[in-house]
């Protein structure tokens, strides 16, 4: 651009003071026009520079015509200014640019056809002081003839022949769209800085070594620090002592994924636990520098609801799986973990045996002695078979008066030496009814692989229900299932 000022104003002041367009006439007119070398040194218009230091600059201004097709056709739309303010020539694209054509430009003040009202006195004081000698540059808005607006960066070039100042040149470049872009830009910030400030959530900036650099007002309040605080504190200093190990390995996703999101446990200045859910992505700003940007709720009082309705459940559950009078589990219960117990030992290859116990002659306590003498001795029943089990071995009262025992890792062998010290335990509770023929049976069968089939729950339970019976008709013991 600084080219085209240089030249066409040269151009222009050849073309009033007459002088031939040649090399000699552009020494003449520097000679006598010693502001136009003011030009050369303005920074913006140097690009005239290399075509010196190659010798290109004498074969342009040799050829007139060269400087009348730069003037129409460069892309920066360019207008001549007499003294009083009205045009002498424009190029094509000034025409383009404010819509006007030769016609109606040529000899009608500048000011009046690309300003309103409002942009007027503006505009006649950057042509004032053009045609006073000063040059100028600015950005500014003006009006097409459709009336629309436009920005333009201007360059405003006073043009003397001699020692008279004759007119003005100005240099027009449209920067209509840059400007639009900058306004989006500024008012997405706005927008954006409003959200930050008002939103329900943390919202935070730190970079990729974990070092917060921005936080709204809801990260300030529920932490308890100030922001003063906050900005160049590390986010581990917010984490529990035991949590501060994760530190590493969020950084080391977030580099190597750009998105991480999860649960986190933080602690506020006043030693508050709160569990927040948080979403963090890394951007790059406007330098290129990648930083994290993230969100995060507090969902402390959800977890702890959480909590507190997986605790009821569990007991809930609990209670429906177990048995009231006997605290063993239930028919259910005692089922239930049958069924994961069998599928458990099918998959390792490892043993598994039952026990179905049953209490005889228990209808002629409860006929004789009533159903709270039959209570007493179920629950002392149960107690024993609890006494006389592993940890790892579950209890369960199957029917009125019968009890399922499951023995993991055990095979009915080593089964049957648990059932035996049962019996005898049960048999020897203390306070039983006296007059009642008391008598324990139990029938015990195995979980095996027969005919590469593994047996179902039910004929193994069918099994030691058979063994069971055997051993009733022996008046109790133990019998182990074929």
């Amino acid at each position: 651009m600084g080219l085209f000022v240089v030249l066409i104003s040269l151009y222009y002041e050849t073309r009033i003071s007459g002088v031939p367009l040649s090399f000699q006439g552009l020494g003449h007119v520097l000679e006598n026009n010693p502001a136009l070398w003011f030009l050369w040194l303005i920074p913006a218009f140097t690009t005239a520079a290399p075509l010196v230091a190659t010798g290109k600059l004498r074969q342009i201004i040799a050829r007139s015509e060269f400087f009348e097709a730069l003037f129409n056709n460069t892309p920066v739309a360019i207008v001549t200014l007499d003294e009083k303010h009205h045009v002498v020539t424009s190029n094509a694209s000034f025409e383009r640019l404010f819509g006007y054509s030769q016609r109606e430009l040529v000899g009608k003040s500048l000011d009046d056809l690309i300003t309103n009202q409002e942009q007027q006195v503006e505009a006649q004081g950057i042509s004032n002081q053009a045609l006073t000698g000063e040059t100028l540059f600015a950005t500014v808005q003006r009006t097409t003839k459709d009336g629309s607006q436009v920005h333009v960066d201007l360059a405003a070039v006073p043009v003397r022949v001699g020692r008279k100042l004759v007119g003005a040149l100005g240099l027009y470049q449209d920067v209509t769209a840059q400007r639009e872009a900058e306004n989006a830009l500024r008012e997405s910030e706005k927008r954006y800085r409003e959200i930050f400030e008002n939103a329900s959530e943390f919202l935070y900036s730190h970079d990729l070594d974990g070092v917060l650099s921005e936080v709204n007002p809801v990260f300030i309040r529920k932490s308890g620090y100030s922001k003063s605080e906050l900005l160049g504190m590390n986010i581990q200093q917010l984490m529990p002592l035991e949590h501060q190990r994760f530190l590493k390995r969020y950084l080391s996703k977030l580099i190597n994924h750009s998105e991480s999101r999860g649960l986190l446990e933080v602690i506020n200045k006043q030693g508050k636990h709160l569990i927040i859910n948080f979403h963090t992505k890394v951007l790059i700003d406007n330098h290129g520098k990648k930083f994290v940007q993230g969100s995060a709720s507090d969902i402390t009082e959800q977890k702890q609801f959480e909590y507190q309705l997986q605790e009821a459940l569990a007991i809930q559950d609990n209670l429906a799986r177990s048995d009231p009078l006997t605290n063993v589990l239930n028919r259910r219960g005692i089922y239930e973990h049958l069924e994961a117990e069998s599928a458990r030992a099918q998959r390792e290859t490892t043993p598994l045996s039952v026990a179905l116990i049953d209490l005889d002659n228990f209808k002629a306590i409860n006929d004789t002695f009533g159903h709270l003498a039959g209570d007493r001795v179920l629950q002392q029943a149960a107690h024993e078979l609890v006494k006389q089990t592993r940890n790892y071995d579950r209890i369960g009262r199957y029917g009125g008066d019968e009890f399922l025992i499951v023995f993991p890792g055990s095979t009915p062998e080593q089964a049957k030496k648990v059932c035996a010290r049962i019996t005898a335990g049960v048999l020897a509770i203390p306070g039983k009814p006296h007059g009642i023929e008391a008598s324990v049976s139990c029938g015990i069968a195995g979980f095996k692989v027969q005919d590469k089939v593994w047996p179902s729950i039910e004929d193994v339970l069918g099994r030691a229900d058979v063994a069971l019976y055997a051993a009733k008709r022996r008046k109790g013991g133990v019998e182990l299932a074929e």
